[in-house]
């Protein structure tokens, strides 16, 4: 888990790709998603052309696995909210 002050930090040095690739590898590892989750399309293909990124598709490879993700990073992030606001 990283601290937002950090996570900030982070993300005004990292590629947009790089940046969005650590968090959800720091949200999905040790999970059934780990190693799973690939960007695809116009990304892709911007990243390659050196192109702004104005969008990210994410394929996850595991049947069912786009769904299961958008679940999991739901109530992970619903467990995030609850816990950080009541945290003096």
């Amino acid at each position: 888990m990283f601290h937002l002050k950090s996570l900030s930090d982070m993300k005004e040095r990292l590629h947009p790709h790089q940046f969005i690739r650590m968090v959800i590898s720091s949200l999905t590892g040790d999970t059934e998603f780990d190693n799973k989750v690939y960007f695809v399309g116009g990304c892709v293909r911007d990243e390659l052309l050196n192109l702004p990124i104005k969008d990210i598709d994410i394929l996850v490879d595991l049947p069912n696995g786009g769904k299961l993700l958008a679940e999991y990073l739901c109530t992970y992030y619903q467990m995030l909210t609850t816990v950080s606001t009541h945290i003096p």
